[in-house]
């Protein structure tokens, strides 16, 4: 017995494309609002994260954005403890909502895992996020808020969650003057 081309298996879904499906990463991304902009400088970010989030600062740093991010990118990385769970946030900050999303694509898709080890994050979290979902102690969380890409890792997944959740709160008293939405 044989079968047509047309009968035949498509390619097998990347695990990208999964992972995608598995977050609503596509209609989430559609439906942003692309007037609506965070533009500042992140440079005060370890006081404001220590006032609202508890966050000790270690360090903090400006470190190349990557190529996905565009060439208006900044990015600032940080390192400490909230009560005691070690940290880091890296925050990209982009021109637009689909770079920021390319910079998310990017960060979740390095591994050399043969599936993208991450899950859903909560809904109310930014335009789209994604937890760890491998087991075990620790946790992070990236999220799209707008054109930033939010990247925090801890020893506590509820730390992750809550120090990412502080960063949204304060992306939303950031706004750019409200712009044209692109055709």
């Amino acid at each position: 017995m044989t079968t047509s081309d047309a009968d035949a298996p498509g390619p097998a879904e990347s695990p990208l494309d999964a992972f995608k499906e598995r977050i609503g990463f596509d209609a989430r991304i559609a439906a942003a609002d692309r007037r609506r902009l965070v533009v500042r400088d992140w440079g005060g970010l370890a006081e404001e994260l220590a006032h609202l989030g508890g966050f000790e600062v270690a360090t903090q740093s400006a470190a190349p954005a990557p190529p996905a991010a565009g060439p208006l990118a900044t990015r600032v990385v940080l390192s400490g403890a909230v009560r005691q769970a070690r940290v880091s946030v890296s925050l990209t900050q982009t021109a637009t909502v689909d770079a920021a999303a390319a910079v998310f694509l990017d960060e979740v898709s390095s591994t050399s895992l043969v599936a993208i080890p991450f899950g859903p994050g909560p809904d109310d979290l930014g335009i789209v996020s994604a937890v760890y979902a491998i087991g075990g102690p620790g946790g992070s969380v990236l999220a799209v808020i707008q054109n930033l890409c939010v990247d925090v890792r801890a020893s506590d997944r509820a730390v992750a969650v809550a120090l990412c959740r502080v960063i949204q709160a304060i992306a939303d008293r950031s706004p750019a003057p409200p712009r044209e939405a692109p055709p």
